[in-house]
């Protein structure tokens, strides 16, 4: 299981697993069930569809308006997602809100790109600084909100495992079996003690 083909056919069959999880970003249980969005089997985090759906609202604004007008767009969102954006207050938002400052995140680099094809180098330069900047202290100060996300489960107590990660320990099991024939089919044999 040491060739690209190997390697590859291994990366399809956890993707063929992991799909319906992959992008929840968050434990899959009644705790969280609002951060995330369910289209049928598929598990989508609230935040990041919101954020997406801004960058696709960013291109199509991004289009049709005029360089100077995103900028003066940026020169308002940006601040105020910084202000917003800051854990402590982030998370006494409604969820409607946060939702709000995930889609004007995402319509900034649109909005940033049609800058700078503009021809506004210095503006869309510095606002690509300012967003880059906003992103990184924002998740910095934001882990060690998440290393405690589970803090207070009363499934923390127990010893399986909680019904928020269920299906990816499922998931897990599975692909660990599918990579065990893998390896038996070619012969491979581990070396105890080795």
């Amino acid at each position: 299981m040491n060739g690209p083909t190997d390697r590859l056919a291994t990366r399809l069959a956890w993707w063929r697993l992991a799909w319906p999880f992959r992008w929840a970003h968050k434990p899959l249980c009644t705790r969280f069930e609002a951060g995330v969005v369910r289209l049928g089997r598929l598990h989508l985090c609230r935040g990041c569809l919101a954020a997406a759906l801004g960058v696709v609202l960013g291109a199509a604004l991004a289009a049709v308006a005029a360089p100077a007008t995103l900028l003066v767009a940026l020169s308002a969102t940006i601040p105020a997602l910084a202000f917003l954006s800051a854990p402590g207050r982030h998370v006494r938002l409604p969820q409607p809100a946060r939702d709000a400052l995930r889609l004007a995140a995402g319509t900034c680099p649109p909005f940033i790109v049609a800058a700078l094809l503009g021809g506004h180098l210095l503006e869309g330069a510095l606002a690509a600084v300012a967003l880059a900047v906003l992103v990184l202290v924002h998740r910095r100060r934001r882990a060690p909100l998440r290393a405690d996300l589970c803090t207070g489960c009363p499934e923390l107590e127990q010893d399986a495992v909680c019904s928020g990660f269920a299906r990816q320990a499922r998931a897990v099991q599975v692909h660990e079996r599918y990579v065990e024939r893998a390896l038996h089919r070619e012969g491979f044999v581990p070396r105890v003690g080795a």
